[in-house]
């Protein structure tokens, strides 16, 4: 359980800073499928593709909204959202294809 007496304030700043990296990451994975969204919703291609990048943006809010409620990590907190980030980006590149 989390202690805030236990909790040193350098880990506070380092779990900052990681918030900060992770956020920034989304945001540009969030901007790369926006723009791919804008090229596909122009050219009216693949609806299969659309209802795929709008099930990425779920993803993507959800992670934020995981991200930004945070008051400290989780045991494997880092690692998982590590990895659903790297899902994410891994989803927008096998899209773009």
């Amino acid at each position: 359980m989390y202690n805030e007496k236990d909790y040193k304030p350098l880990e506070k700043y380092e779990d900052e800073k990681i918030k900060n990296d992770f956020l920034i990451e989304l945001y540009e994975n969030e901007n790369e499928l926006k723009k791919f969204f804008v090229d596909l919703e122009i050219n009216k291609k693949n609806k299969s593709t659309i209802k795929k990048i709008q099930n990425l943006y779920v993803k993507i809010a959800i992670l934020k909204s995981m991200i930004t409620s945070l008051n400290g990590f989780f045991i494997g907190g880092k690692k998982h959202i590590k990895n659903m980030l790297l899902k994410i980006k891994n989803e927008i590149q096998f899209l773009k294809k």
